[in-house]
């Protein structure tokens, strides 16, 4: 009976938690003082619109307790770009999807990664910027050239849509800098 009413007590919970993190991770790690990225996916089901965003460790020698990076975060948004800041370079850090009214409650925590010291490399596969170019013209017909897949994706569907889709051509280029705007 009490197995049951947990099972069902956590099942919220467990249904919450369809925000995974992707970066940082132990293949991408940060660096102390530099520009870092925090990107993250989303399953389906029930997922938060809104959230905080916490950097936590359990040595409190490199974090005496978790720390808000972002207030408020918007579920839409993928990725955030985190500003400089000074925190003690190791390992064992964690960033943590709370609840904004309530940060003890976790939606997503990931997994732990490296806070290399401030002038170490970025690993070789992150992307840092974005380069896209595009455009469309009265007939219908759509050019774009974009670094990275999704933006690609979408030139080259719109392009193969037939000429007279203007809407398709300016849903390419939307879609390109979008990326353009998230990778950057």
């Amino acid at each position: 009976m009490l197995a049951h009413f947990l099972a069902l007590a956590a099942a919220p919970l467990l249904a919450a938690a369809q925000i995974t993190i992707t970066q940082p991770s132990a293949a991408l790690w940060w660096v102390d003082n530099s520009v870092n990225t925090l990107a993250w996916t989303q399953g389906t089901g029930t997922n938060p619109s809104e959230f905080t965003v916490m950097l936590a460790n359990n040595d409190t020698s490199l974090l005496a307790d978790r720390v808000a990076i972002f207030a408020i975060a918007y579920a839409y948004q993928y990725s955030l770009t985190v500003p400089a800041t000074q925190w003690q370079a190791g390992t064992g850090y964690t960033i943590q999807i709370t609840d904004t009214l309530n940060t003890s409650h976790i939606y997503s925590t990931s997994d732990t990664f490296e806070l290399k010291a401030y002038g170490s490399a970025y690993p070789t596969n992150v992307a840092t910027s974005a380069s896209v170019t595009g455009s469309a013209s009265g007939s219908g017909s759509a050019a774009g050239s974009a670094t990275g897949s999704s933006a690609a994706a979408a030139s080259s569907t719109a392009a193969k849509s037939g000429a007279g889709n203007k809407a398709a051509s300016v849903v390419a280029v939307a879609a390109a800098g979008a990326l353009a705007y998230v990778m950057a």
